[in-house]
């Protein structure tokens, strides 16, 4: 018999986070650099904007278009891009790094990639790095099964902005490989948390959510490994599997069939569900740590401002008047929001609501995805119960029934 989450388990919680600011969501290109002769995708950023605010956006973004991104397939990340902002990972200061571009663009000031050796030992985020573990930080995420160099994005990003930091009309550049580590950090992240909360406090069994948490329909791409390794490993160091999954592996077999325990499996299961609930406190810790990186401000003391065209060439005054004051272009800049902090504070602040503030979390009729429901909207309208994750599903769920009740008659 398969081991029932123990409600204890459900006992997780992360701290509330200030509401971000509007930002903008520009028309996205994808065009291509080339590095060492392999030619490598980013995302520029061109156009006037289109201004974003929470209220405006649909619903719980963190669970649905968030989760429908495919980051293994270019067009799926564009699509969200044009529609919400170019995401950026916490892994290096990647947010602070785009908006010190637009920064430079704005003031005519020159902007300098960071090399490889400065993102190292100046922009690397090593807190989130850390609290990822070595393991994940490496994993490639557009193939988990993968391993790379967990700041390779960041380089490219660099590069990438390089290349467009004479082009007319672009507000920025981010790699396509920085757009899909975000992507993948963000979804594995809000997504198992939730997901354990609401199966301890619903008797669901093990099994039960690491196939929900393996299920496309759900979490993005099946066999997520993000945020679901243990530093410390259950068994021989394998990924965290249900115990059919796991029977499957000949080692594992012979483990147990060298076990002095008449059936192992309820062992098991409660050290996997243990696991488990030590990957969804480690997901907060790394939304907590992402959020502050997101919020950081913009240092623009290295900005070299390049001399405007002035019929007054020789006056040294000239480019001084003719360039807008740099400290309160960076201050409007930093005070920005963006999509990726905004995806953090639609799930924390659902989450760190009790159940007696809010609805408990449910499963949608229509779709089986777990959900709750805290927001109408836009993020300040009121908390309200309700059987479906989201509008579309209550209407097919209606339809659905009334094509059933149609039949019946």
């Amino acid at each position: 018999m398969a081991y029932a989450l123990s409600g204890w388990l459900g006992e997780l919680s992360c701290n509330p986070q200030p509401r971000p600011f509007p930002w903008n969501a520009y028309v996205c290109e994808m065009r291509e650099l080339e590095v060492g002769g392999e030619r490598h995708p980013y995302i520029a950023m061109a156009g006037e904007g289109r201004l974003i605010d929470l209220d405006g956006i649909r619903s719980e973004l963190f669970n649905h278009d968030l989760q429908a991104v495919d980051v293994r397939e270019p067009d799926s990340i564009l699509s969200f891009c044009s529609a919400y902002g170019v995401p950026t990972t916490p892994l290096y200061n990647g947010e602070q790094r785009l908006r010190l571009y637009k920064l430079a663009r704005e003031v005519g000031a020159k902007y300098s990639p960071a090399t490889w050796k400065a993102i190292r030992e100046t922009h690397a985020n090593l807190q989130v790095i850390s609290a990822l573990g070595e393991r994940e930080a490496n994993l490639d995420p557009r193939n988990p099964s993968l391993e790379m160099d967990p700041l390779l994005p960041a380089r490219l990003s660099e590069l990438a902005r390089g290349d467009v930091a004479s082009a007319d009309g672009v507000r920025g550049a981010v790699s396509l490989l920085e757009v899909a580590q975000a992507i993948r950090l963000l979804q594995s992240a809000t997504i198992l948390p939730m997901a354990l909360r609401y199966a301890a406090a619903n008797g669901m069994t093990v099994d039960a959510l690491v196939d929900y948490l393996d299920d496309s329909r759900f979490a993005a791409v099946g066999g997520t490994k993000y945020c679901r390794y243990s530093t410390e490993s259950i068994f021989l160091g394998h990924p965290l599997e249900g115990y059919d999954t796991m029977l499957r592996r000949s080692d594992f077999r012979e483990m147990v069939a060298r076990s002095v325990v008449d059936d192992p499996r309820p062992i098991y299961d409660e050290a996997l569900a243990y696991a488990l609930h030590q990957g969804a406190r480690r997901a907060l810790e790394i939304l907590e740590l992402a959020s502050t990186a997101y919020r950081m401000p913009v240092l623009a003391s290295h900005l070299v401002v390049r001399p405007k065209r002035s019929t007054r060439s020789l006056d040294p005054f000239a480019s001084r008047l003719a360039t807008p004051d740099i400290d309160r272009v960076a201050a409007r800049i930093s005070d920005e929001g963006c999509v990726s902090y905004a995806v953090v504070y639609q799930f924390m602040s659902s989450f760190c609501l009790d159940d007696g503030e809010a609805p408990p979390y449910r499963r949608c009729e229509n779709c089986g995805r777990i959900f709750r429901k805290y927001q109408d909207e836009g993020a300040a309208k009121n908390i309200r119960n309700t059987r479906f994750c989201r509008k579309n599903c209550n209407f097919a769920f209606n339809k659905r029934e009334a094509r059933r009740r149609g039949k019946q008659y």
